[in-house]
């Protein structure tokens, strides 16, 4: 199966810790480089309200590779 998504299911699984559900889900996952993690969480975390612990914040950077 083939399934094509923009990037807001993957930040959303991300933030919540259940990337790897993909995965489980699908087999073969392929996510195309794409602009850096950081700047997206950091603007919703300033611009959009979210709410996310520095401790969470930090493992889904450790997770793209950029923490």
């Amino acid at each position: 199966m083939i399934v094509v998504s923009d990037a807001s299911p993957l930040i959303s699984l991300a933030v919540v810790g259940f990337l790897d559900v993909l995965r489980s889900l699908y087999g073969r996952v392929i996510i195309p480089l794409v602009p850096l993690l950081k700047p997206i969480l950091d603007s919703l975390i300033a611009q959009a309200g979210f709410w996310v612990s520095q401790q969470l914040y930090e493992r889904v950077l450790q997770g793209v590779g950029e923490g």
